[in-house]
């Protein structure tokens, strides 16, 4: 026996489908986490949802937060509930060339630091007690088993990547790598797929 679908309509919303057609009247239908029906107010005959009054209010998909420098909030206050509250569904990591994949966690917190207003006595014992991993494998193992809030994508940085393979002073710095230093750099890049 197959386990009964949650549903849920939301009923007399001005509906914003995201993709720039005029908002209009309408009832929306969502079991599990799709949204199924579309349809005008009244027309869907649904007993055994649940019931969302959007009467007065906006319904549209989540927001897309594109540039954000949650990455040591992410390991802080992974609900990222701010973000949440106000509609964001999806946020990326890893702007502005810094990320918390390769590189150790002193020269992470160092990265990170510089770019954010954010205390090094805040990032670096969080990094310490919680970086486990130096690939974007285990990164990506560390994200999908910690309660995070919304959906993450991630980019790995070009300043983390440089600090992993030339230590913080070369990276910042305008000595060039040697070629079997930007082979070392490659080969932080390749992904091994995660076991099912």
């Amino acid at each position: 026996m197959s386990e009964p679908v949650d549903r849920l309509l939301i009923t007399g919303g001005l509906v914003f489908d995201g993709r720039g057609s005029p908002p209009t009247r309408a009832d929306v239908l969502i079991e599990g986490p799709c949204i199924t029906d579309v349809a005008p107010p009244g027309s869907l005959d649904v007993h055994d949802a649940r019931h969302l009054d959007a009467t007065g209010r906006w319904v549209m998909p989540g927001f897309l937060d594109t540039h954000t420098h949650y990455d040591g909030e992410v390991l802080l206050a992974p609900g990222l509930t701010e973000s949440v509250r106000h509609g964001v569904t999806s946020v990326v990591l890893g702007s502005c060339s810094v990320s918390f994949v390769t590189a150790d966690a002193e020269d992470c917190s160092d990265l990170f630091t510089r770019v954010e207003a954010v205390p090094r006595e805040a990032v670096l014992p969080a990094l310490r007690e919680l970086k486990t991993w130096s690939r974007p494998t285990g990164w990506r193992q560390f994200i999908e088993n910690h309660p995070i809030g919304p959906n993450v994508a991630t980019f790995l940085g070009h300043s983390d990547v440089r600090a992993s393979v030339l230590g913080l002073g070369r990276s910042v710095s305008k000595e060039r790598p040697s070629r079997d230093e930007l082979d070392q750099m490659e080969s932080l890049l390749s992904f091994e797929p995660l076991a099912s």
